[in-house]
């Protein structure tokens, strides 16, 4: 008999942006939404017809419902009035928003039986990959662990190296205690120590120390001299942390703008509302991610391709080879995964998948812009900024 489990920080309540922990069965023959006769498990839950397709209907259509009471409607059946509830529950329930294709159920039906000789999902011997699968979707594991924990050694004065030579924070995940909630963030412009203390995350800057940590696991990156090393963290890390933090928004619910565990959105203060740069910055690959289906496999497997980039600047020679040849691994694995999925136009979903790097690039491109108009014209006054943050835009 499968054990219940318990849904992953991404299946967190998108509304009132806490970390509930959610325990499901997942052989349970009741829809665990309303209450109705259940079929089957869909998009990870055992759900009826009705509160599948609901589901489908908000993901693909990013319409945001709003709850006119209190925000903790009964949800069950002959009594599923508001919508907004019905909506959270299922994300709270861990329904995943990301497993949700652009395609209709009988286009899918159609698909599948075409496609009936060909193995889906993970199901290929994983010894074929020239990479661990197994392993990448570990590590995202416990980055999803720490990310949703009491861990955030924020330092105002703190720079790459001071994380780069601790021990690896991800073989300690566990030891971390997981948040049932997150301060609502301040309206902040700058962070600082005090707000740190308080309990206040500031997600960019934990998902960047995030970003260090991951390159310490991956064999590659190992590899290099520590000169080498230094220079691809600096050129990488903000890609990174913002693709893993428009992911990780993305599977909580949210279709529109990057909003953090906490409520807090990036970028949203009135110094920035208007901005061009801004608004790149502040949706990043969301608007792409609709629609094409990406997995958790593809998520894993492209944050390790965004990682291993080559052009980083000030790499010798013989470390963009390194990389280089590292990084075809990966984007051969991903699609030799898509092509065994099954899909039809394989190639076409792996082309809109792989575009996911080239979105995030831009996005982060506008946010290095964007510390050039913006913030640099407050280093002048008594605002600080923190040196981590220095050392990335300034001096790259």
């Amino acid at each position: 008999m499968t054990s219940p489990r318990v849904c992953s920080p991404n299946c967190f309540d998108g509304a009132k942006e806490t970390a509930e922990r959610v325990t499901i069965d997942l052989n349970s023959t009741d829809c665990l939404v309303c209450g109705y006769k259940a079929k089957c498990c869909n998009y990870g839950v055992p759900t009826c017809n009705s509160c599948k397709s609901f589901f489908r209907r908000c993901v693909m259509a990013g319409t945001i419902y709003k709850c006119l009471q209190a925000g903790d409607c009964r949800v069950e059946r002959g009594d599923m009035a508001c919508r907004a509830c019905r909506f959270q529950k299922c994300l709270k329930l861990g329904m995943k928003a990301n497993t949700i294709s652009g395609r209709t159920p009988t286009e899918q039906l159609n698909e599948e039986k075409m496609n009936s000789k060909i193995p889906t999902g993970v199901l290929c011997p994983l010894a074929e990959f020239d990479i661990d699968l197994k392993n990448l979707l570990y590590i995202e594991n416990r980055i999803q662990r720490i990310r949703y924990s009491s861990f955030f050694p924020y330092g105002n004065s703190k720079r790459i190296k001071d994380f780069l030579y601790q021990p690896c924070a991800l073989n300690k995940a566990d030891r971390y205690t997981l948040m049932s909630s997150f301060p609502r963030a301040p309206d902040w412009v700058t962070f600082d120590e005090t707000l740190a203390e308080k309990g206040h995350k500031q997600w960019p800057y934990l998902d960047t120390i995030l970003a260090i940590e991951y390159f310490k696991v991956l064999s590659v990156f190992r590899r290099l001299s520590e000169r080498d090393k230094l220079a691809l963290v600096k050129g990488t890390v903000i890609q990174i942390s913002m693709f893993h933090g428009a992911y990780d928004s993305f599977c909580r619910g949210h279709f529109d703008t990057i909003v953090q565990p906490d409520g807090y959105r990036n970028l949203a203060q009135p110094y920035f509302q208007y901005d061009g740069l801004a608004k790149i910055a502040r949706v990043g690959i969301l608007p792409f991610l609709r629609g094409i289906g990406v997995r958790e496999e593809h998520f894993a497997i492209l944050k390790a391709i965004i990682a291993l980039n080559s052009a980083a600047p000030n790499l010798s020679e013989g470390a963009r080879d390194l990389i280089s040849e590292e990084r075809e691994k990966h984007v051969n694995l991903l699609m030799k995964l898509i092509r065994m999925e099954g899909v039809h136009e394989w190639i076409g979903k792996f082309v809109r998948i792989f575009d996911l790097v080239n979105r995030n690039l831009k996005a982060s491109e506008a946010m290095q812009n964007l510390f050039f108009a913006k913030y640099i014209p407050i280093l002048s006054t008594n605002v600080s900024i923190a040196a981590l943050w220095i050392e990335i835009y300034l001096e790259s």
